[in-house]
C-alpha cells in the first residue's frame, strides 16, 4: 500500500508538472510563424536560437512527465478496466514517441537552421530550402499522426477509465479532456498565443485530476475487477 501511495502522489505530481513545463516552454517561445514565412521564422529563430532551444528543451522534460502521468493513470484505471488501461498506456507511450519527434523537428532541427541562417556568407536560398523540406516532407506525417492519435486517444480514453471507474469526478476529466485535446491540435495552429492558452487549459485539467487523486481513500488502492465501487459517492466521507 505505501509504495501504491507513493504512486499515485508521483502520477498527481506528473499531472502538473508536465503542463506546467510545457506552459513554460510556451511563454518563453520566440515567435512562430505561419508556413510560407521561411524567411522570416528563420530570422526569428536566429534573432534568439538560445532561447528557442531552450524553450523546447524545457517542453521535452515537460513530455517525459506527462509519460510518466499517462502510465501513473494508465496504472489506475486498470484496477478498474484491465484492458483499457493497458492499451491507453500502449497509445500514450506511443504519442509520447511521436512527440518526441516533433520536438526534435520543430525544436532542434529548426533551431539548428536558423542559427545556421545567422551566420556569414551563409546561402539564403539553401537554408530556406531545407527548412521548407521539413516543414512540408511526407515523411514526416507518420510521427505526426502517430502525435496526435496516440497521445490525445489515450488520454481521452484514461478520462473515461477514470471517471468511470470512480476516480475522478466528470468536471475534472473533462477539463483534462479539453485541456489534451487542446494540446495535440498545436502541431496545426501557429499562434504563440494558442500554445499559451492550450497548456494553460491542460495544466488546469492536470491540476483538477491531481486533486481527485490525491482525495481518493487509501482502501480505493486495494480495488480490483468486480470488487470496484461504480460511484465515486460511495467513497468514504463524500
Amino acid at each position: 500500500m505505501r509504495d501504491a501511495d507513493r504512486l499515485r502522489l508521483a502520477t498527481a505530481s506528473a499531472l502538473v508538472v508536465g503542463p506546467a513545463l510545457f506552459l513554460v516552454d510556451n511563454v518563453i517561445h520566440p515567435e512562430e510563424l505561419a508556413r510560407g514565412n521561411e524567411a522570416e521564422q528563420l530570422a526569428a529563430i536566429a534573432a534568439d536560437a538560445d532561447r528557442w532551444q531552450i524553450a523546447h528543451l524545457i517542453g521535452f522534460i515537460g513530455l517525459i512527465a506527462i509519460c510518466f502521468s499517462i502510465l501513473g493513470l494508465a496504472w489506475l484505471v486498470r484496477r478498474t478496466h484491465p484492458a483499457l488501461g493497458l492499451w491507453s498506456a500502449v497509445a500514450g507511450v506511443s504519442g509520447v514517441i511521436g512527440l518526441a519527434f516533433a520536438f526534435a523537428i520543430d525544436g532542434y532541427a529548426w533551431g539548428i537552421l536558423g542559427e545556421v541562417a545567422g551566420h556569414p556568407r551563409t546561402n539564403p536560398a539553401t537554408i530556406e530550402a531545407a527548412f521548407d523540406e521539413l516543414q512540408e516532407s511526407g515523411w514526416a506525417a507518420p510521427y505526426y499522426t502517430l502525435a496526435v492519435v496516440g497521445f490525445l486517444g489515450a488520454m481521452l480514453a484514461l478520462c473515461w477509465g477514470l471517471a468511470d471507474g470512480g476516480w475522478a469526478r466528470v468536471p475534472a476529466v473533462a477539463l483534462l479532456a479539453v485541456g489534451s485535446f487542446a494540446v495535440a491540435l498545436e502541431g496545426l495552429i501557429a499562434s504563440n498565443a494558442y500554445f499559451i492558452v492550450s497548456s494553460a487549459l491542460f495544466l488546469v485539467g492536470g491540476a483538477a485530476v491531481a486533486r481527485e487523486l490525491l482525495r481518493v481513500p487509501d482502501d480505493w488502492l486495494r480495488l480490483r475487477g468486480a470488487s470496484r465501487p461504480r460511484s465515486r459517492s460511495r467513497r468514504a466521507g463524500r
